[in-house]
């Protein structure tokens, strides 16, 4: 039993230690998002028939519910079904009473946090995926007396036949507590934008697998709604002399396109998005009229 993501190509590179009884870390930089790909991890485990407990101090539960329901994940399913177990150590914050059953009151008192969580993964059982969200807050308030209970939440995975998952945001923190970290757990992940010229999208590059150092694994990725995480191509350029079929081929390929016709001829560029096993991409159908050919070197500059 292994975490899937359901693109074949990232899953087959994992599958050796996304596994039960180990632990992985999915490391973001600020303004890059982790947290569709734990949604989209824990609904894949859940849609498997087995339980979840997600542990947030950093938003209610009700906003993890609204924010995946956007990517087409509907997790209050789960949650009605018992498969779903949130431990709100976040609203203790505010002050305020939580509705769920597993509350960390004081959210500054990390002994509480520890027996809040554990009684909710008590309570599911094995084979549940541990969701940690996030381990940078929990750096902020705790600094490195998290390392202790990171090394317990490990091997409670062992005990128990768990997997726990970590998003930790990268700000400054201290060098040596960020290797620490990475030292202890068994796979790591990292989410870091990427900027060429106009096209913007994050890289996705485990370099961790099964307690061991790899070849740095690097996929082009893009958040998609719904549908969550897809390798993304950011730009396929289908070209070619006046009415070869550049139009028709950019619909074929397309789930939605648009084209600018006039008399039976293209007269701007087509543009669609192709949505296929895992892949996301974006389809440019140049103009064959010659009066356009200067500008095809630009346009084929950053395909």
């Amino acid at each position: 039993m292994a975490l899937k993501i359901n693109i074949p190509v990232i899953d087959e590179a994992i599958s050796e230690g996304f596994k039960l009884g180990a632990s992985t870390l999915v490391i973001s930089k600020p303004f890059t998002e982790a947290t569709p790909l734990a949604y989209q991890l824990a609904y894949n485990w859940m849609e498997d028939g087995n339980p979840v407990v997600y542990l947030t101090n950093n938003k209610r539960p009700d906003i993890i519910l609204e924010d995946s329901l956007r990517y087409g994940w509907d997790f209050s399913r789960f949650r009605k079904e018992g498969k779903l177990k949130f431990v709100d150590a976040y609203t203790g914050f505010m002050g305020i009473k939580s509705e769920e059953d597993y509350f960390v009151n004081n959210p500054h008192d990390l002994s509480e946090v520890d027996q809040v969580l554990v009684r909710a993964i008590d309570d599911a059982g094995n084979r549940a995926l541990i969701i940690i969200d996030s381990l940078s807050t929990m750096i902020d308030y705790f600094s490195d007396r998290i390392l202790e209970k990171i090394e317990e939440w490990n091997r409670l995975a062992i005990l128990k036949d768990l997997h726990v998952l970590y998003l930790f945001v990268e700000w400054d923190f201290d060098e040596g507590l960020k290797r620490e970290i990475r030292e202890k757990v068994d796979n790591v992940m990292r989410l870091s934008p990427v900027e060429k010229g106009i096209i913007l999208s994050d890289l996705l590059i485990v370099e961790k697998v099964n307690g061991k150092m790899i070849k740095p694994l690097t996929v082009p990725i893009r958040y998609v709604k719904p549908g969550g995480m897809r390798i993304y191509v950011p730009k396929i350029l289908v070209t070619g002399p006046y009415h070869a079929g550049k139009t028709t081929v950019v619909h074929a390929l397309s789930t939605r396109a648009v084209s600018v016709q006039r008399r039976g001829t293209t007269i701007a560029l087509d543009f669609g998005h192709l949505d296929y096993k895992g892949f996301h991409a974006d389809l440019f159908g140049t103009i064959g009229q010659e009066r356009f050919d200067p500008i095809l070197e630009q346009l084929g500059g950053e395909t």
